[in-house]
């Protein structure tokens, strides 16, 4: 098993193979952002909204103080397309994805842990017929909420 700990830019290990990712530290730093910012994730009620393991595409809801936050996960080896139904959402409202650096920038709040925001330009995903589709590389995970208005 693997019992390292996260590897900072400044560590050095006797393992040479042992490096500092910046991808992997910046997705680790996007994802803690995340949960910061949306209080849904942390203490919101549990939903799944779709499962469909034939494709390795899953997805659920996390809901809180009438706010809704989506987690799609795609675990397949293939990129997919994914209808995720949004319970009480507007036909042309728009959902962001919180883990796309398209769509939100990483900054650092003043205690300098990892804060994100919405980039003003952020186009994200518009829902039609109760739905929001979105396209997951594989492998991947978006975190989807209503853009604020």
């Amino acid at each position: 098993s693997n019992r390292m700990p996260m590897v900072w830019p400044e560590m050095t290990f006797e393992d040479q193979q042992v490096k500092f990712d910046p991808q992997i530290f910046e997705f680790v730093q996007r994802a803690i952002a995340v949960r910061r910012a949306l209080p849904p994730l942390r203490l919101g009620f549990f939903r799944g909204v779709l499962c469909e393991d034939p494709r390795g595409v899953y997805a659920f809801a996390r809901e809180h103080d009438g706010r809704h936050a989506y987690v799609v996960l795609n675990r397949s080896d293939q990129q997919r397309q994914v209808h995720v139904p949004v319970a009480g959402a507007n036909d042309g409202e728009t959902f962001v994805d919180w883990l796309d650096p398209a769509q939100t920038r990483l900054t650092q709040s003043e205690t300098d842990r990892p804060a994100i925001e919405i980039k003003r330009d952020a186009r994200g995903s518009a829902v039609t017929g109760g739905r929001v589709t979105i396209t997951l590389k594989p492998f991947t995970t978006a975190v989807l909420t209503a853009k604020p208005k």
